[in-house]
């Protein structure tokens, strides 16, 4: 989240040589690859981290793969796993931010306007330059956000 990724990848790589069966350290290179633009690669890492954890994925994992899927453009993916984190932590109604987009592009523009709702009773002073500001994903991917929630008739 501190936007430094080359030293995050060097901790994650060494953490991961020294234990490969280190869920924590799956799911970390999930998002550190998720943030980079490296859609499969976070994929990858998430499944793996889910096929090494003995519990249930939670929301987090689940998010993640949601914003693998956004940002590979599989958007049908993105909402399935960002709508299972809402059930598996429905505090976790932020996830919002990209499932309307989500929706949106799937053309389901009741369930986009309900997602933006739910986002808006969330955190009712939410703009999309909040949004983007707070998340450190690639370009691509804050420009499809920033333009889906335009659409959708969030505030700039």
């Amino acid at each position: 989240m501190a936007g430094q990724f080359d030293h995050a990848r060097a901790l994650i790589s060494r953490t991961l040589e020294l234990d490969p069966t280190l869920v924590w350290s799956w799911d970390r290179s999930g998002w550190l690859n998720a943030y980079s633009g490296n859609a499969e690669a976070a994929v990858r890492d998430f499944e793996q981290a889910t096929r090494l954890d003995l519990r249930r994925p939670n929301a987090t994992r689940l998010t993640g793969l949601g914003c693998a899927y956004f940002d590979a453009g599989r958007y049908e993916e993105a909402a399935r796993w960002k709508r299972m984190a809402l059930r598996d932590d429905p505090s976790t109604a932020w996830i919002n931010r990209s499932l309307s987009v989500s929706y949106a592009r799937l053309g389901d523009r009741l369930a986009a306007l309900d997602s933006i709702e739910a986002l808006r009773r969330y955190s009712p002073d939410i703009t999309i330059g909040k949004i983007v500001a707070s998340l450190p994903f690639t370009p691509s991917f804050l420009d499809r956000v920033t333009e889906g929630l335009d659409d959708l008739g969030l505030s700039p």
